[in-house]
Protein backbone atom coordinates (compact mmCIF):
# COMPACT_ATOMS: atom_id res chain seq x y z
CA UNK A 1 0.00 0.00 0.00
CA UNK A 2 2.70 2.48 1.01
CA UNK A 3 4.87 1.84 -2.05
CA UNK A 4 1.92 2.34 -4.42
CA UNK A 5 1.11 5.70 -2.80
CA UNK A 6 4.75 6.81 -3.20
CA UNK A 7 4.70 5.65 -6.84
CA UNK A 8 1.53 7.64 -7.57
CA UNK A 9 3.09 10.64 -5.81
CA UNK A 10 6.23 10.47 -7.98
CA UNK A 11 4.16 10.10 -11.15
CA UNK A 12 2.16 13.17 -10.14
CA UNK A 13 5.36 15.21 -9.56
CA UNK A 14 6.75 13.97 -12.89
CA UNK A 15 3.72 15.11 -14.87
CA UNK A 16 3.60 18.36 -12.90
CA UNK A 17 7.18 19.22 -13.91
CA UNK A 18 6.41 18.33 -17.54
CA UNK A 19 3.40 20.68 -17.39
CA UNK A 20 5.54 23.46 -15.88
CA UNK A 21 8.21 22.95 -18.55
CA UNK A 22 5.73 23.23 -21.43
CA UNK A 23 4.00 26.17 -19.75
CA UNK A 24 7.22 28.19 -19.48
CA UNK A 25 8.25 27.09 -22.98
CA UNK A 26 5.01 28.41 -24.47
CA UNK A 27 5.25 31.55 -22.32
CA UNK A 28 8.76 32.31 -23.58
CA UNK A 29 7.60 31.64 -27.16
CA UNK A 30 4.76 34.14 -26.73
CA UNK A 31 7.16 36.71 -25.22
CA UNK A 32 9.62 36.29 -28.11
CA UNK A 33 6.84 36.40 -30.71
CA UNK A 34 5.27 39.56 -29.31
CA UNK A 35 7.94 42.13 -30.18
CA UNK A 36 5.90 45.20 -29.21
CA UNK A 37 6.95 46.18 -25.64
CA UNK A 38 4.22 46.50 -23.04
CA UNK A 39 3.91 46.27 -19.26
CA UNK A 40 2.37 42.81 -19.47
CA UNK A 41 5.15 41.55 -21.74
CA UNK A 42 7.83 42.96 -19.44
CA UNK A 43 6.18 41.34 -16.43
CA UNK A 44 6.04 37.98 -18.23
CA UNK A 45 9.71 38.14 -19.25
CA UNK A 46 10.68 39.19 -15.71
CA UNK A 47 8.76 36.21 -14.35
CA UNK A 48 10.53 33.97 -16.86
CA UNK A 49 13.97 35.26 -15.84
CA UNK A 50 13.07 34.86 -12.17
CA UNK A 51 11.88 31.29 -12.78
CA UNK A 52 15.04 30.27 -14.65
CA UNK A 53 17.35 31.65 -11.94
Amino acid sequence: YCSSVILIFFIFIYYFFIFLFFFFLSLSFVVQKNVRPSDNNAAASELLVYAYE
